[in-house]
């Protein structure tokens, strides 16, 4: 006779794909428009932004072994860029499309649209306009210039463009990303796994399934269910015959 433990656990292939190499801890935050909070709040919030994508691109950057280029983006040129080994995509076409799990958020089931690109550079860039309309409201002259006003006027104007321009990405990131924190194999891939997940875990393919999944060494005797992830360019299992670092029999807890 099975005991509860027994019956909780269940034997089954998989294919151990990778393993976490690095995540990004902090969860984003979004608001659903800088117009919309407090200014203080909206001062936080887009700094946070911005720091996250810093981090975020730094992570790919480091892990994937690239090339040395450079792409001009909304915010300047960023270096270190490469090809995306399962996709075969530009590093920085294959991060943005990462960023929102490359789904259109109009059209679920569809691809990201190309123009999401330019959305993208717009909601990126909307972050550090934020933050100079800050600098600039902290350096205010008493009492104003008209110089003072005319640029701080300049600038607003700049954010609600860009605002409006990277809705559609922003519409994406906060319906796909919440509860989510983004992260890279050793391997190179990119993607984003559970608030739960840490480096160390093994990213596999499951038996009768094609969808990805994190698991972790439990007790010594098999693996938890960490939860699913979603992996850049591997939504449909491996690419090509071989690839992962095997196929073994495991328990899961």
């Amino acid at each position: 006779m099975c005991t509860d433990k027994q019956k909780q656990r269940l034997k089954l292939d998989a294919l151990i794909l990778d393993q976490v190499a690095e995540t990004i801890n902090q969860v984003p935050y979004m608001t659903s428009s800088p117009f919309l909070v407090d200014s203080r709040v909206m001062a936080q919030c887009t700094q946070e932004m911005e720091d996250w994508d810093d981090a975020c691109w730094d992570l790919v950057t480091r892990s994937v072994s690239s090339s040395s280029s450079e792409i001009d983006t909304g915010r300047g040129t960023r270096t270190g860029t490469g090809t995306y080994v399962p996709t075969g995509e530009h590093l920085y076409e294959a991060y943005w499309r990462a960023l929102i799990f490359d789904t259109d958020p109009e059209q679920r089931g569809q691809r990201a649209s190309p123009g999401l690109k330019d959305a993208y550079e717009a909601w990126v860039s909307s972050f550090a306009t934020s933050n100079e309309i800050t600098r600039l409201k902290l350096s205010q002259p008493n009492p104003p210039t008209p110089e003072y006003q005319q640029q701080l006027i300049g600038v607003s104007l700049r954010l609600g463009i860009q605002s409006q321009a990277g809705y559609p990405f922003e519409t994406a990131f906060q319906q796909y990303t919440a509860g989510r924190k983004f992260f890279a194999t050793k391997r190179g891939y990119i993607g984003w796994v559970s608030v739960a997940t840490r480096p160390g875990d093994f990213v596999c393919y499951l038996e009768g399934n094609p969808l990805p999944f994190v698991i972790r060494r439990w007790e010594m005797q098999g693996y938890k269910l960490v939860g699913d992830c979603y992996l850049h360019g591997l939504m449909r299992g491996p690419e090509r015959e071989g690839e992962g670092i095997g196929v073994k029999k495991i328990v899961l807890f």
